[in-house]
């Protein structure tokens, strides 16, 4: 009897190493592939990154010798402090606002008042345009020659000048923000 429940302890055991096993060799292609198109070509960018100088030969690359420089150089440059900057700027600019704006519409979406069944449709429409339209959009409206957002400060005589939105280094951060938070707005509440 316990010669039987021994052999009967062992089938599930090796049933159940059988199954581990044909999971672990259906997993073993996404795994290889994983490695392959990621995480070797991960270590050649790290490897290369600590090569000395400018090469675009990988195969001169192992001639190189390994140091710290480019790192120096990238810390070291104005300008990749100023695109952190800006990073943070975009960053900062879009979400607070975006989040702020689509508070205050669900607080005001969540009271009964007419029309909010038409207003909760157009509050989703950001959502629905695609990004290429929206952008397509923005590029008109701020744009210097024709653009309703130069023709605005312009009649009211804000501004004698039109406005290159896209091509002053002052005003272009702006610009590229706002039609961000525009499609961001319904994701967001």
């Amino acid at each position: 009897m316990s010669n039987a429940l021994a052999t009967a302890g062992a089938r599930p055991g090796s049933l159940a190493r059988r199954e581990r096993l044909f999971a672990y060799s259906l997993l073993a292609p996404a795994v290889i592939a994983v490695f392959a198109l990621i995480a070797y070509p991960m270590y050649l960018i790290f490897s290369m990154s600590f090569r000395e100088g400018k090469s675009l030969n990988f195969l001169a690359m192992g001639s190189r010798p390994f140091g710290l420089g480019n790192y120096e150089a990238v810390l070291t440059d104005s300008a990749t402090w100023h695109s952190v900057w800006v990073s943070f700027a975009y960053t900062f600019g879009t979400i607070v606002p975006a989040f702020l704006i689509g508070l205050g519409t669900a607080l005001l979406l969540n009271r009964v008042f007419p029309l909010r069944r038409w207003l909760r449709s157009l509050m989703l429409l950001p959502w629905a345009v695609p990004g290429v339209m929206v952008s397509i959009i923005f590029v008109w409206l701020f744009d210097a020659s024709f653009g309703v957002v130069n023709y605005f400060p312009r009649t009211l005589g804000l501004v004698s000048t039109d406005i290159a939105w896209y091509s002053t280094e002052s005003t272009a951060l702006f610009a590229v923000i706002v039609p961000t938070i525009w499609k961001a707005i319904p994701s967001s509440r």
